[in-house]
């Protein structure tokens, strides 16, 4: 999916569509816990890093080979149109979806997660479609 997040986990600003990934859902609090999404092209480097993680099966919902940013990880406000958003592109392969919650648990235990949440009028200020 492509969503203008606020603002990087790392306190940067965006200024251009991100892809994120849903690995978790909680209906209770009415939200969305996202992993940020690159694709590989031009960052082959960087999936040898510890806090990247490869997709091995990313079509759907990427088109092109990606990899999971496990060290930034967004909670995002429920609300519907958002809803619609996230899941518009389809969703990864269960067994994958698996193994990336199972390797953000790993890496999130072991090593620092930088962690944001953003608020439905947070979301809608950077992404007017969604209004």
């Amino acid at each position: 999916m492509g969503i203008i997040v606020p603002s990087f986990a790392t306190g940067k600003g965006t200024a251009y569509p991100r892809t994120l990934l849903v690995i978790d859902t909680n209906p209770g609090l009415r939200q969305f816990t996202l992993l940020n999404v690159s694709s590989v092209k031009g960052k082959e480097h960087k999936i040898l890093w510890p806090s990247n993680e490869p997709l091995t099966c990313f079509n759907p919902p990427f088109r092109v080979p990606s990899f999971v940013k496990l060290d930034e990880m967004y909670t995002f406000d429920y609300f519907p149109k958002f809803d619609k958003a996230v899941f518009s592109s389809g969703v990864l392969i269960a067994s994958e979806l698996e193994r990336i919650q199972k390797k953000f648990a790993e890496f999130s235990l072991a090593s620092r997660v930088m962690r944001v949440n953003f608020s439905e009028t947070d979301i809608k200020n950077s992404n007017p479609q969604l209004v």
